[in-house]
């Protein structure tokens, strides 16, 4: 008896199926929903942002950065930059910084 009501059932509702439409509703929301490769390509991103800045504590980044800046220093005043006047070099240094910032933000 299950098997007749199982053919009754099936066969009642294929003859009364009713077709919804969505005016590319479906399309359009999936269409906005974020991509499993968005969601791993910002995972990545995090990882390795976080593994650079691991990295520069770790080996010391600040030290080498003044170290570096140091030696840039007593470069320019050995070879005769004595008239290099120290605010040019601090707004240099300021848009050097600006511009790494906003790449770096840019990457994201």
């Amino acid at each position: 008896m299950t098997e007749i009501d199982d053919k009754m059932l099936k066969q009642f509702f294929n003859d009364n199926k009713n077709e919804v439409e969505d005016n590319g509703f479906s399309e359009r929301v999936m269409s906005h929903l974020p991509g499993r490769a968005q969601r791993l390509a910002k995972l990545w991103t995090l990882i390795s942002f976080l593994l650079a800045i691991t990295l520069f504590v770790i080996l010391d980044g600040f030290q080498i950065i003044a170290g570096i800046l140091r030696n840039v220093f007593v470069s320019l005043v050995q070879n005769g930059a004595e008239n290099v006047d120290p605010k040019s070099l601090l707004i240099a240094l300021i848009v050097l910084v600006v511009i790494g910032i906003r790449k770096a933000c840019s990457i994201a």
